[in-house]
């Protein structure tokens, strides 16, 4: 099997960890591919003895598993660089919460064996896509959490025309306007007083940053809506943030933004659960106090 790995750059305590990751995988027989971006963050006298097959800036398009070494950050840029390709992505927990992670460093070789044995799941998570109305590329158009419209270069509230299906919905005045994926409403649509969605379920959801109204709430939608998106704003500029990749968008721009024909195929564990996601890392129903 060939494995793609990217991550982000490795701390003192976990550079071990990773290479001995890369290790076993090598000792297995898979061909064991680094991004060359994160390649190069690696210290030169530890990449210049992995066993490693070749080093590429894209994914091979035959790769059979891409892994993320990281936080959620990290699993989010992967899922970009490897949705065309279908390719399976597991994500393996070098920062804190790791919300999108399959597992843990301190518990990578039993992870390891799990892959090697082939003995875990893959779910498929929807993915959005955005493209302006104009005709001008988006860089990076793809966002597995949320395509997020906010103010740039003013404090004053900006209003956002959205139709749904060629149909006016309604004009949010807020600070902004996200548009999150099931995968994504436990991340900013959260903190922002959205739904929590199953990750598998076939539905998005819109909801306005501190809306300047008591009557605009979070909505859930088909995935299969398309929705236009049409920004005023006192300042020239918005910005259109896609899983964080920030855009600076012209004012009076519409942005078009549909569920992806690209997905992401996350890997999880034997008998993972979404319950257990929830009560494991969003402490789900625990009293903290």
């Amino acid at each position: 099997m060939k494995i793609y790995i990217n991550g982000k750059r490795c701390k003192a305590d976990t550079l071990a960890r990773v290479v001995r990751l890369i290790e076993i995988l090598s000792e297995s027989g898979h061909e064991v591919v680094l991004d060359g971006t994160y390649f190069g963050k690696l210290p030169v006298d530890v990449a210049t003895t992995l066993p490693i097959a070749n080093v590429e800036y894209k994914p091979l398009e035959h790769a059979d598993l891409a892994i993320s070494i990281g936080g959620d950050g990290t699993f989010l840029r992967t899922s970009k660089k490897v949705a065309h390709l279908g390719v399976p992505i597991a994500g393996i927990n070098s920062g804190r919460l790791g919300y999108l992670t399959a597992a843990d460093l301190d518990d990578m070789e039993q992870f390891a064996a799990e892959i090697n044995a082939h003995r875990y799941d893959v779910e498929t998570h929807s993915m959005l896509e955005a493209r302006r109305e104009d005709g001008v590329a988006i860089d990076m158009p793809l966002a597995l959490n949320e395509v997020a419209f906010l103010r740039h270069d003013t404090s004053s509230v900006i209003s956002i025309e959205v139709e749904v299906d060629g149909v006016p919905l309604t004009t949010y005045k807020a600070d902004g306007l996200i548009i999150s994926t099931p995968t994504g409403s436990t991340a900013y649509n959260l903190s922002c007083g959205g739904p929590i969605i199953a990750p598998t379920a076939a539905n998005l959801v819109l909801t306005p940053v501190s809306p300047h109204s008591l009557n605009m709430r979070p909505l859930i939608l088909p995935d299969t809506a398309v929705l236009r998106v049409l920004v005023h704003t006192r300042a020239e500029k918005y910005q259109l943030s896609l899983d964080g990749n920030t855009v600076i968008m012209p004012n009076n721009g519409a942005v078009i933004v549909t569920k992806s024909s690209s997905v992401a195929n996350v890997v999880q564990r034997v008998g993972h659960s979404f319950a257990h996601t929830l009560r494991e890392k969003l402490f789900w129903g625990k009293d903290v106090r």
